[in-house]
């Protein structure tokens, strides 16, 4: 994987978040207990629980994390089923007719047939601090906990960049996508064999406290996060002057977005993949590996093989619903791809028609199910065949 250059030679102090460690378990289930103790009561009362929290060797923002990341899967209601500004309505109109406070708030709730206890509560439950917490699904393992609170404190970090420079091996697409979404301006200012080579303009060069382009940054970063190798170099000119940086990479303690490279198209590929992990020997297999260019096409290949003693790598593409003048159209496309060797993987029984297929070393033909044996088998030849190409051009120069 290709590394991220970092200037030795300038300035950098790391402003890199300091990570929940095995010992924040005990004030994260320290924080839960409290929003236990705050169902169905306001988020006054919540807040009031928080502050008795031991914080233990958590600083602030560690503990903001923590709480956020529980506070994730709660929500808030206005009441329960009574609507505050009717319950005011009512109660202002008992109270006008006298008897003091308590007799206005127990007429007040035969009225509105509830209990004083509920009326109370209703009564400002519209205002932030009044409205009554509710839990929306029951809390993961405070493992998962831990890793979500991390990704809280790597956003807030990344929030404040002025540049990022990120490189990745696998979830191109995924990528991709978040960059269409996004509409971040993205650079590729290199990309080696199955390695994208990214920079990203942070907030800070747009316009300070820029919200709406923050989130667009995290999103896009969660996107790089789902990929199989990732590292990330984010920058920021601290009020000093200096040039701050922030390094981290995939083997940093940061949970794994949903949606990424541990979805599968189709349960062939997923056995392709478990099998090829398993078989392939030398080569070693990536998923969603950097597109391949073709004109004004980009072409995304299911895998990419790399033999790690030569280091050649091999693309492969699974070809659905086919017919051989669709094979041969997309073959042509991608021989103007700079020469990239690719293996098709082609499924006989979904063939369209029943004109014979010219099979040769780029296209390897399986029946429902592709074994990685025979794959790997393909890769050889493949390799071989390339091999030999390399030696006669060698031998045509001399």
């Amino acid at each position: 994987m290709s590394s991220i250059p970092v200037d030795r030679g300038v300035a950098a102090t790391a402003f890199a978040p300091r990570w929940l460690d095995p010992s924040a378990v005990t004030v994260l289930h320290a924080i839960s207990d409290a929003y236990t103790a705050s169902l169905g009561r306001s988020r006054r009362h919540l807040t009031t629980r928080l502050g008795q929290v031991e914080r233990g060797r958590l600083d602030d923002a560690a503990f903001a994390a923590a709480v956020s990341a529980i506070d994730a899967w709660h929500d808030d209601i206005a009441g329960d089923g009574f609507h505050p500004r009717e319950v005011r309505r009512v109660l202002f109109g008992e109270g006008a007719r006298g008897g003091g406070p308590l007799a206005a708030r127990e007429r007040a709730a035969g009225t509105l047939g509830c209990s004083v206890v509920q009326l109370d509560q209703a009564l400002f439950a519209d205002l932030p601090p009044e409205r009554l917490v509710r839990r929306r699904a029951e809390l993961p393992a405070v493992g998962a906990l831990v890793l979500a609170a991390n990704q809280l404190l790597l956003e807030a970090a990344l929030v404040q960049s002025d540049r990022l420079d990120l490189a990745l091996t696998g979830g191109a697409r995924a990528l991709v996508q978040a960059i269409r979404a996004t509409r971040l301006i993205v650079e590729v200012h290199e990309r080696a064999a199955g390695t994208l080579n990214l920079s990203v303009s942070g907030p800070l060069s747009l316009h300070a406290e820029t919200r709406l382009y923050g989130r667009a940054l995290c999103r896009f970063v969660r996107a790089v996060q789902r990929a199989e190798r990732w590292s990330i170099c984010a920058r920021r000119t601290a009020s000093t002057g200096h040039s701050e940086v922030l390094v981290i990479d995939h083997r940093d303690p940061l949970p794994k977005p949903e949606g990424g490279p541990d979805r599968f198209d189709s349960k062939v590929e997923l056995a392709l993949y478990d099998g090829l992990l398993r078989h392939g020997g030398a080569w070693q297999v990536t998923r969603e590996p950097a597109p391949l260019r073709s004109g004004d096409t980009w072409f995304f290949p299911d895998f990419l093989a790399t033999h790690a003693e030569t280091d050649l790598a091999i693309w492969i593409e699974i070809v659905g619903f086919w017919t051989p003048a669709y094979l041969t159209r997309k073959r042509e496309l991608m021989s103007r791809s700079h020469g990239h060797p690719i293996l098709y993987l082609v499924d006989e029984t979904l063939g369209l028609d029943a004109t014979a297929l010219a099979v040769d070393a780029e296209v390897l033909l399986f029946r429902r199910r592709c074994a990685a044996k025979a794959v790997v088998s393909a890769l050889a030849r493949l390799a071989e065949r390339l091999g030999s190409r390399v030696e006669a051009a060698r031998r045509g120069d001399s």
